[in-house]
């Protein structure tokens, strides 16, 4: 049977106020990446595909969808652009629309995700409109999912959970949200203050720090645009470590470390042997979600930070130890003006920041209820050899290579780009074999 789109629904919202604001360090973050990345919206949209709970109705749905645009800034905001700089533009009242497609059949989790993935959204919003989108599929008439698209600009990853758990709250019946207190622009309001200064300020000395005492880099600068050539210069890994995730939890909860910081450390041994750096920084993404103003605000605050590396040769739970501290006072000045870190760099480097200098790369973890990208069913499922899957390339990248840790505390998933430029794609299938192997070396 063929799916069935019906005219898109109309989300008429009424918020608490609207405005002109600047934008956010986080934000301006997102957009120096977007820069970087000739504005690819592909890699700088949110795509979720959102369950929803038996017996609701469209209308149901609709009406929390309009509760959720009201409630918080964000899905009222774009981004314009004002002589170079973006803004944060937040409208007081207007119209979403919601697209409908009904299907004879349920829809699956990767159905869901597939039909978000096929939501138009741009970056920033050009034109007057919020860069968020989203959809209602329906089996029967009766709603199954909702799919949800919204620029990186406006939320990060957990931005996103939240907003789902709101939903289901709305949906469930299980109690209204309480209102959202701290909004986008409020938090621009404190980073141009006086006390925002000073913790950009203490974040630049410890950024000047941690370049200072790990002089060296990773992997070699690119030597070349990147425009000089395309393809399979940016080559992206995909690996699959059925049992791993539960693993890596038992032996961090026996070590008394977070599985990060002991993700981190495998990485780090397993990064440091196949390069010459004895004394590196390492690019880390923060979710800078820690302190209690962070609670229930939707907006984007994940930023990159750094954290130095180095002598990787003792055993791995004293490493994953000292790697937990590093990340704590990583967290402490994840937050910062994007463009002071940038000159910071360009400084040190003597005008060459190549991104973000020695710290062009980065790690990034994260929990998911659920993985993508895992095979139907591994060749050897009661083994450890990583599952690997070929994906296709990158046109292009700004760092020499980033890389994606998934959990749902069973499996992993490993995801990793890069630039052949600096790093040959065999080196870095042997980190990840190296980074997995170390892990399991490990007893729970």
């Amino acid at each position: 049977m063929v799916d069935v789109v019906h005219e898109p629904l109309q989300i008429d919202f009424r918020g608490a106020e609207g405005g002109h604001g600047p934008s956010t360090w986080g934000q301006r973050h997102i957009w120096a990446a977007v820069l970087d990345n000739r504005g690819d919206p592909a890699r700088f949209t949110m795509r979720r595909s959102w369950s929803v709970p038996g017996g609701r109705t469209v209308v149901d749905v609709v009406a929390a969808l309009r509760a959720l645009v009201e409630r918080h800034e964000t899905l009222r905001s774009r981004i314009d652009i004002d002589r170079g700089i973006p803004v944060q533009v937040v409208g007081e009242s207007g119209t979403l629309a919601c697209s409908v497609t009904d299907s004879a059949a349920p829809w699956s989790r990767e159905a869901a995700l597939r039909s978000a993935s096929e939501l138009p959204v741009s970056v920033y919003g050009p034109g007057g409109e919020p860069p968020v989108r989203f959809g209602v599929l329906t089996f029967e008439g009766g709603p199954q999912w909702i799919t949800v698209a919204i620029s990186h600009l406006l939320v990060d990853a957990d931005g996103c959970g939240m907003l789902e758990a709101e939903l289901h709250a709305l949906l469930s019946g299980s109690g209204t949200p309480p209102h959202a207190t701290y909004q986008p622009r409020q938090r621009a309001r404190f980073e141009q203050s006086v006390d925002g200064r000073a913790h950009n300020a203490r974040a630049l000395r410890y950024w000047r720090t941690t370049l200072e005492q790990h002089p060296e880099w990773l992997f070699p600068p690119r030597t070349d645009g990147i425009d000089s050539w395309r393809g399979e210069r940016f080559p992206v890994l995909h690996a699959y470590a059925p049992g791993l995730g539960r693993h890596v939890e038992q032996v961090a909860d026996r070590l008394r470390v977070s599985t990060p910081a002991l993700c981190l450390a495998a990485f780090g041994k397993a990064f440091s042997a196949r390069s010459a750096a004895a004394a590196y920084p390492l690019g880390v993404t923060f979710s800078n979600r820690v302190l209690p103003w962070s609670r229930g605000y939707v907006g984007t605050l994940a930023q990159q930070g750094a954290i130095g590396v180095r002598d990787v040769h003792v055993p791995l739970g004293q490493l994953a130890r000292r790697m937990w501290q590093s990340l704590l006072l990583g967290h402490r000045f994840s937050q910062y003006e994007q463009d002071d870190v940038f000159d910071l760099i360009s400084q040190a480097y003597d005008g060459q920041r190549d991104g973000y200098g020695p710290v062009a790369n980065f790690v990034n973890f994260q929990y998911r209820p659920a993985l993508t990208g895992t095979p139907p069913s591994a060749e050897d499922p009661a083994g450890r050899a990583l599952v690997f899957t070929e994906l296709s390339p990158q046109e292009d990248s700004s760092v020499r290579f980033g890389l994606h840790i998934s959990s749902d505390r069973s499996d992993l998933v490993l995801r990793m780009s890069l630039d052949q430029a600096c790093v040959h794609v065999d080196t870095m299938r042997d980190v990840l074999d190296g980074a997995a192997g170390e892990l399991w070396s490990v007893n729970a």
